[in-house]
């Protein structure tokens, strides 16, 4: 009894030292790896994808290596982990689907890491793409997860891609004010605007007569890293020349006519 117990306490004592050994050697060299393929050429979205991957890999050896050392020969092992793969992939069939669709995200590169995308609803910029679900950061600093199957069946709008953006605004006016001095005011205004690109071309246009008041349309170019300066910069010089030149800018307004029998 007391050599079983000792022999017991020995097993015992060697597997935790193999996984203890085997956790260690893991991280230091999926931290080896991990350096090693930011400083390639490979786009980072896709070393996290390999990360994830490499980790399961390597833990999964770890396991074998574990119920080796227990006696368990390799067949059976063999044949119980083949039983077992296939009652876990009916029950996580979802998570299979993730990582596929991950493989044909990192495959076709619909974004790279740091790129400002909308995918659905979801809009951010994108931290990691793992083997499950791909990690964004929103612009106020929120941590957003989406499944990859989700990722993939969506419409994904990238708007890091192109190097340049063009910045649309609409800008109203009072009925009856002068179309053509509108005009000119907001050529002065996005031609002297810093940033704003001189080619293509600024347009501005008379948009449309809407119910409360006369829509004007800026369109401009700009740097992508840009935009927001622009658009903030062209809305706020416009507010203050309306001003300035006495052009009413109208409100949402009901006129009511009360007639008497």
């Amino acid at each position: 009894m007391e050599r079983f117990l000792n022999t017991t306490l020995i097993k015992i004592i060697e597997i935790l030292l193999i996984l203890a050994l085997g956790v260690i050697i893991i991280k230091l060299l999926t931290k080896i790896i991990k350096r090693a393929l930011l400083q390639s050429p490979i786009d980072n979205s896709i070393v996290g994808f390999i990360l994830s991957a490499l980790d399961l890999l390597l833990y999964f050896g770890l396991i074998i290596m574990m119920a080796y050392n227990l006696g368990i020969p390799l067949t059976t092992f063999t044949a119980i982990l083949a039983a077992v793969s296939v009652a876990i992939s009916l029950a996580i069939k979802d998570s299979l689907s993730n990582v596929a669709n991950g493989l044909i995200i990192v495959s076709t590169k619909p974004f790279k890491i740091g790129d400002h995308v909308q995918i659905g609803s979801v809009e951010g910029k994108i931290k990691n793409v793992k083997l499950l679900h791909t990690e964004l950061v929103s612009f106020d600093n929120k941590k957003i997860i989406v499944p990859n199957n989700i990722v993939y069946n969506s419409e994904i709008i990238n708007y890091s891609t192109n190097p340049t953006r063009r910045v649309d605004l609409l800008l109203t006016a009072k009925y009856g004010s002068d179309i053509d001095k509108i005009i000119k005011i907001l050529e002065e205004i996005v031609y002297s605007t810093e940033d704003v690109l001189k080619s293509p071309a600024p347009v501005v246009r008379f948009n449309e007569q809407a119910a409360s008041a006369l829509v004007f349309k800026v369109m401009v170019w700009t740097q992508n890293n840009d935009y927001w300066k622009v658009y903030f910069s062209i809305n706020e010089r416009a507010y203050r020349r309306f001003m300035e030149e006495n052009i009413e800018i109208p409100y949402n307004q009901l006129d009511v006519h009360i007639k008497e029998d």
